[in-house]
């Protein structure tokens, strides 16, 4: 979707001043988005986090705000008009925008696809599930003693145990792939690096706008040939903030 934005550009092939924000606010709302999501999971909720992403007007609108996923892509589906109603005819801002659309549209679907998998199974789940484990395991041995040496038994009877009830934890994890309480009312630990997955999207992001400022000082200057080096995203350009790309 940031490559997208960024084909939103004049006929000549240069941006516009006006075309830079609008596409700088896309990326800084793709990256407020991969907060908001991280948080929702977590079901811990903290604004500030978004202060060195998005501008204080943008910032705002999330304060106090029981869904600011929602209200994201919200906002990026308004930023996105001014590219539709650009168009004259021809189709071409009408082709961006409807991919535009889409990206957005596939976020809401993935927000809920997500709300989905973070939701608990129903306690009677879990329950009826170690009642039925306990029972088969204790009568096991009534089985074993006409198959095997007594002796045997305990060892054996160790080793299945252990094998169903860690399988049985691992559907508790896998119960919360985010973290949270289970259906038993246990404390899950989370099973998904979020932070990690965060930070990559949001670095990901930021490369792109180095990339997108290469490209644009290459049109700018009449050389179109872009290198290897440009799309590598210039090294220490990479801790540039997305804030910044207006400037």
């Amino acid at each position: 979707m940031s490559r997208s934005a960024s084909c939103y550009a004049a006929e000549n092939g240069k941006a516009s001043r006006d075309e830079r924000l609008i596409y700088a606010s896309v990326v800084r709302h793709l990256i407020a988005f991969c907060y908001a999501l991280k948080q929702r999971y977590r079901q811990k909720f903290d604004v500030q986090e978004y202060l060195p992403v998005l501008l204080i007007s943008e910032w705002e609108d999330l304060v106090g705000a029981q869904t600011p996923h929602l209200v994201l892509l919200s906002a990026l589906a308004m930023m996105l008009r001014p590219i539709k109603a650009r168009d004259t005819g021809s189709g071409q801002y009408l082709v961006i925008w409807s991919e535009l659309h889409a990206g957005v549209a596939k976020l809401q679907s993935i927000a809920c696809c997500l709300d989905l998998v973070a939701r608990p199974l129903p306690a009677s789940y879990s329950l009826l599930t170690a009642r039925f484990l306990f029972v088969w395991v204790a009568t096991l041995p009534i089985v074993l003693l006409d198959l095997m040496h007594a002796s045997c038994v305990p060892l054996v009877m160790l080793c299945v145990s252990w094998a169903l009830y860690s399988t049985e934890e691992l559907a508790t994890l896998m119960e919360a792939p985010f973290g949270g309480v289970s259906s038993r009312g246990e404390k899950i630990p989370e099973t998904l690096p979020l932070d990690l997955y965060c930070d990559t999207i949001v670095s990901e992001l930021k490369q792109q706008l180095v990339i997108n400022r290469a490209i644009d000082r290459r049109v700018e200057g009449g050389r179109w040939v872009v290198k290897p080096s440009d799309l590598a995203g210039g090294g220490s350009d990479l801790d540039v903030d997305a804030s910044g790309v207006d400037e």
